[in-house]
């Protein structure tokens, strides 16, 4: 029988109950907020794409809607065609800036 501070998950041997702790109450952490955020913001994110999210987190919602764009979008190339789309770019222009950062995560996103 394994120790009780031995976690099989990880194949890791912990040295004492606080440091079995914080790494447990980290992990919940990570999953609640991965749940809240699937809920909330609409996005299949994983454990894995927990560090990039986080990035976004703060304006996940509002690029939620303009996902579509920010797909197709050129950051030094764009130019709007027609009245629509230049309202449509002014109107978001302050999410579009602070996505452009992360638009290569952004891209690998997918709706729920």
């Amino acid at each position: 029988m394994p120790s009780k501070l031995y976690c099989c998950k990880l194949d890791k041997y912990f040295d004492n109950q606080e440091e079995q702790k914080i790494y447990m109450k980290e992990k919940e952490k990570k999953r609640v907020k991965i749940i809240y955020w699937k809920k909330n913001f609409k996005y299949n994110v994983s454990e894995e794409d927990y560090e990039d999210f986080c990035k976004i987190s703060k304006f996940a919602k509002k690029l939620y809607d303009i996902h579509d764009f920010i797909i197709t979008y050129k950051p030094h190339t764009y130019r709007p065609k027609n009245r629509e789309e230049l309202d449509f770019y002014t109107q978001n222009q302050k999410i579009i800036k602070k996505a452009e950062p992360h638009l290569n995560y952004i891209k690998t996103l997918q709706k729920i």
